[in-house]
């Protein structure tokens, strides 16, 4: 069970299942699980249902914080368990009802089709909240996050390269302790290749770089113009790359989130 700090939010989490999930084992089936992890370290995994593309579990959980990491697995008693999606979800906004909210990740290189529900329940709050109020400042921030999440999906669509499938990054970097914001479309496929598109305040720009054990290196190629050579570690389980960036002279740090709508 999560911890009891007071300067979270605890929840009740229902796992309510999950559907069109992509087969896994070469009988077109999947033995699907999932794994939950908040971010003060507290992780719940359901049990294994055999065969079953459209699980439902209904297994429930208290856990800390606003946002919640979720990991789809494929359960196999042989090799290592593949993963099926991942997912990070937000509590704060729709509660006492069921959400479904797609996975990503692909799976054996197909584009993922898979759906994750689930249920939010309010245990208790942090102090110095009044519920009288229509919106905490906590939901006006989702909801913004919500709406520039549309924008630059809108504003960095069309560089996407046809056929990839990549997932919408925010964070920003920092140079000579002035931190700039850092948007961009970029996708960590399974055979350690990274590549993106984005744009900052310096101009458009593309991204390719590899990946393994957690280790993240790439180049900000700007259109017409310099590069940045960027290294860091993915967290969160696939969901933050921090790190280091140099070039031009300089030097500095970066964070990056994936960014869910």
């Amino acid at each position: 069970m999560a911890g009891t700090s007071s300067s979270h939010p605890h929840y009740k989490l229902t796992i309510v299942g999950c559907k069109t999930l992509l087969p896994a084992d070469p009988d077109g089936n999947s033995d699907p699980y999932v794994k939950i992890a908040d971010d003060f370290g507290h992780h719940f995994q359901t049990h294994p249902i055999e065969n079953n593309l459209n699980p439902q579990w209904n297994e429930s959980d208290n856990v800390e914080g606003y946002d919640i990491n979720v990991t789809v697995y494929d359960h196999d008693l042989i090799s290592s368990d593949d993963v099926l999606g991942h997912v990070r979800i937000n509590l704060e906004t729709q509660l006492n009802e069921v959400v479904e909210v797609p996975l990503t990740g692909k799976v054996d290189g197909k584009d993922n089709t898979g759906k994750f529900l689930y249920k939010a329940e309010l245990l208790s709050d942090p102090p110095h909240w009044d519920p009288a109020l229509p919106k905490p400042k906590r939901v006006l921030k989702a909801e913004k996050n919500r709406t520039m999440y549309s924008t630059m999906l809108t504003k960095l669509g069309p560089m996407v390269p046809h056929g990839a499938h990549m997932q919408l990054w925010y964070g920003e970097y920092e140079l000579f302790g002035t931190k700039t914001d850092f948007h961009c479309m970029m996708e960590v496929a399974k055979g350690g290749t990274l590549r993106g598109v984005g744009e900052d305040e310096v101009a458009k720009f593309e991204i390719n770089g590899t990946w393994a054990g957690g280790k993240v290196k790439f180049t900000k190629q700007y259109l017409g113009r310099h590069k940045i050579e960027y290294t860091g570690t993915l967290g969160d389980e696939g969901f933050t790359i921090k790190g280091t960036w140099e070039g031009q002279g300089a030097e500095g740090s970066f964070e990056l989130k994936q960014y869910i709508p």
